[in-house]
């Protein structure tokens, strides 16, 4: 899956094992940026799904990331839930 657009000049970076995922850096004019797309499969339908997401926003908050999102879910089961 492309998660840049070409043309433009990127690296490719590594992933932890056992985590689903996609990490690229490329120089902006002042800076260099890095996007790191996570994906996190539930295991199963129970309080462990939040234990997971709250994992992740303590995550986002102790190392200052910012969330690309536009508030719209990210995934659509079989039945578009």
């Amino acid at each position: 899956m492309r998660l840049v657009r070409h043309g433009v000049k990127y690296l490719s970076l590594a992933c932890l094992q056992n985590i689903e995922c996609q990490i690229v850096e490329m120089s902006t004019a002042n800076e260099k940026l890095t996007i790191v797309n996570v994906y996190v499969a539930p295991q199963q339908r129970s309080s462990t799904e939040n234990d997971i997401g709250r994992a992740v926003e303590t995550l986002i908050m102790q190392r200052n990331f910012v969330v690309l999102n536009t508030g719209h879910p990210t995934f659509h089961n079989n039945c578009g839930h």
